[in-house]
């Protein structure tokens, strides 16, 4: 194995340089780089997942459309609420069946060029990789909660672990 990579700098000094993700990092000096871990940005410094948004001055066609949505690569789903209206308005377009390089206009034109302009804040959202701190104890109590629902809008799943410790506390 090489490119290994840990938000733990203890762990990272046992790794050879040569086997390490970012050979030329000074542990005691240099901050933790943002990395990508099967796709996601994982910032390894604050050990949160979070997003890049490339460029947004693409043509307004259809075509544009579907790449600047797939653009947002989010296996988790995180950003699943703020990628749906683009997904609606992709969805309206195919309805349309206008041509790809087609350039769009009147109301869903202005729909995406309000979606465009809030899609920079996902650079903002950053999600902890850790949620629970002290599983190790004896006595946690661990329940999975899913919920799903879908339309003809749009669909979506929700799972959610709700962790019970000894001492009363929950997550």
């Amino acid at each position: 194995m090489t490119k290994l990579m840990s938000n733990d700098r203890q762990v990272l000094a046992k790794i050879p340089v040569e086997k390490r993700a970012t050979p030329s990092l000074d542990l005691d000096l240099d901050e933790l780089p943002v990395n990508r871990t099967l796709g996601v940005r994982w910032n390894i410094e604050s050990d949160t997942f979070g997003f890049k948004v490339v460029d947004l001055d693409k043509l307004n066609t259809m075509r544009a459309v579907l790449s600047t949505i797939s653009s947002v690569f989010d296996p988790l789903n995180f950003a699943a609420p703020v990628r749906l209206p683009a997904k609606q308005i992709m969805q309206t377009l195919c309805c349309r069946k206008l041509p790809w390089d087609q350039p769009i206009s009147g109301k869903i034109l202005m729909k995406w060029e309000k979606w465009k302009s809030y899609l920079p804040l996902l650079k903002n959202l950053s999600v902890p990789r850790c949620y629970f701190s002290r599983l190790d104890h004896e006595g946690v109590r661990l329940q999975l909660h899913h919920f799903c629902d879908a339309s003809e809008a749009g669909y979506g799943t929700a799972s959610y672990l709700r962790v019970e410790y000894p001492d009363g506390l929950t997550e």
